[in-house]
């Protein structure tokens, strides 16, 4: 429970200093927004939100949207990648770091969202929780997030 609230309290600081708004659920003039980015639906579809049934702790709503960015590999490169090292890979990219180690595959995955994106992928939320609707929904025409 210490480690959800210090995690929340931290990215209202950020966002609030920054100026950036994740998972928006209506438009906010003047800001930016962002969503999180994982590989797979696991750490936030099926690990977080069970660990938060299990201890009772209140799971954020903005935590109830995500890019899944092998579902964008798949779905753009038209290939199934084997795992975040192979899809890095087959994009010329070296992994930095030790695997599964959760600071390494985020700046990995990051590294590999930056390829997408600059080879040209639109990437947008893909997955949603608990009948949270954002603002940038894969099936949303209003906007796109990028």
């Amino acid at each position: 429970a210490v480690v959800s609230t210090q995690s929340t309290g931290w990215l209202k600081r950020v966002t609030k200093e920054s100026g950036i708004v994740v998972n928006p659920t209506e438009e906010e003039p003047g800001k930016s927004y962002a969503t999180f980015v994982t590989w797979s639906d696991w750490d936030l579809g099926r690990q977080l939100s069970g660990e938060c049934r299990r201890k009772g702790i209140f799971k954020p709503g903005h935590m109830n949207a995500w890019v899944d960015l092998r579902d964008v590999y798949k779905k753009y490169y038209k290939k199934i990648p084997r795992g975040l090292n192979g899809a890095m890979e087959e994009r010329c990219l070296v992994f930095v770091g030790r695997q599964h180690s959760g600071i390494d595959d985020a700046v990995n995955t990051a590294r590999l969202l930056f390829r997408l994106i600059t080879d040209g992928c639109v990437v947008q939320i893909t997955t949603t929780q608990a009948g949270f609707l954002p603002l940038f929904r894969r099936d949303n025409k209003r906007a796109k997030l990028v």
